[in-house]
């Protein structure tokens, strides 16, 4: 009777020991697997784009970096009538110093700055300000951070009488744009696409506004300019 006692009392120990000891290396797999988890951080997946420029996921024959904007491309803009529309550039912030709303326009050129495609904000806008003719923003060195393209159109343009044509490195066609009419009286501001500089993603906006620029873009701003 005694020796029942001791030996069922011995294996309630030894299921006691033996669970505790199973938790225990439970636990050691469990902590090996989170320290294996942790060295094997996942990376962040390249930017990639569709062939219209647009941010995509998964990496398939339509969906690849380089479909994605890089440096130098150009924005082309042409128009019909003889009032020339003026492009306008929203810009990131080089540093902390730089002020509120960075942008630049058709001030920003070859000729009045030389260096606009070598110093902050690395684009030049060069236009044929007279018209009928054609205007070509050329962004250098593409900054992370975001950029917004804006057209000024005067007063009374008709639908369609200025293109904008969005090309690549390479000088593929990337996406178009035709602007929208302007019945008012007044300057207003068209918002036209917007680029993720990091990724070099584009989305296209094809907005009016109600105000000229820049304030339709940014209030406050601050024009900056390589010279």
């Amino acid at each position: 009777m005694e020796q029942t006692a001791f030996d069922a009392w011995t294996r309630r120990r030894f299921a006691t020991a033996a669970s505790g000891l199973s938790a225990l290396v439970g636990l050691g797999l469990a902590e090996r697997g989170m320290a294996k988890k942790k060295k094997k951080k996942k990376k962040k997946a390249p930017g990639r784009c569709w062939i219209d420029g647009t941010s995509c996921g998964k990496e398939e024959k339509q969906c690849q970096a380089k479909f994605c904007l890089h440096a130098p491309f150009t924005i082309e803009a042409v128009w019909t009538n003889d009032g020339g529309q003026g492009a306008y550039l929203v810009v990131p912030p080089r540093n902390a110093a730089t002020g509120p709303g960075p942008y630049l326009n058709f001030a920003c050129n070859d000729v009045n700055s030389p260096k606009c495609g070598t110093a902050y904000p690395f684009a030049c806008i060069n236009e044929d300000q007279v018209g009928p003719g054609d205007g070509v923003t050329t962004v250098h060195t593409l900054l992370s951070g975001a950029y917004e393209y804006w057209i000024q159109l005067n007063p009374e343009t008709d639908e369609g009488e200025l293109t904008i044509t969005l090309r690549d490195k390479g000088g593929r066609v990337v996406q178009e744009w035709e602007a929208p009419a302007n019945p008012s009286d007044d300057n207003v501001g068209w918002h036209v696409f917007d680029i993720d500089g990091k990724r070099g993603a584009i989305t296209s906006v094809d907005d009016l506004s109600d105000q000229s620029l820049p304030k339709a873009a940014r209030d406050p701003y601050t024009f900056v300019c390589g010279n």
